[in-house]
């Protein structure tokens, strides 16, 4: 069982197959007779069918992990973009009202006569 969870599973069949002969044979000789030998192997056939399933499980969920750690690495990634991009964006708009905002309050406000200079500036 132990060599097939830790992924040696052809090596743990073999060696299954190989305690069902040895006990079968020993149980040929004894008061069992040849049905006392595949009676006594029940238990270890199925404990290494339980670990076969186990290893299954695990391995299977250890790749599920791995792509849902993959899948919000990248979410994350994606999120931390946009919010940088807003932030680029909010910036970029208040430096253009800082810079442009007050020559705009100028030039809307009719009672207000553009200048020459203030004509060159804006």
């Amino acid at each position: 069982m132990v060599v097939n969870i830790r992924g040696r599973v052809l090596l743990s069949r073999i060696g299954v197959l190989l305690s069902a002969a040895l006990v079968t044979v020993w149980a040929s000789g004894t008061k069992m007779g040849l049905v006392g030998g595949p009676m006594l192997n029940i238990a270890t056939v199925d404990w290494v069918l339980v670990s076969a399933d186990i290893v299954h499980l695990l391995r299977t969920n250890d790749r599920k992990l791995t792509q849902y750690r993959s899948d919000a690495r990248a979410a994350a990634d994606w999120h931390a973009a946009e919010q940088a991009l807003n932030v680029a964006r909010t910036q970029w708009l208040e430096h253009v009202r800082k810079v442009a905002g007050p020559a705009l309050a100028r030039i809307s406000d009719p009672a207000h006569t553009i200048t020459e200079d203030e004509h060159r500036e804006l």
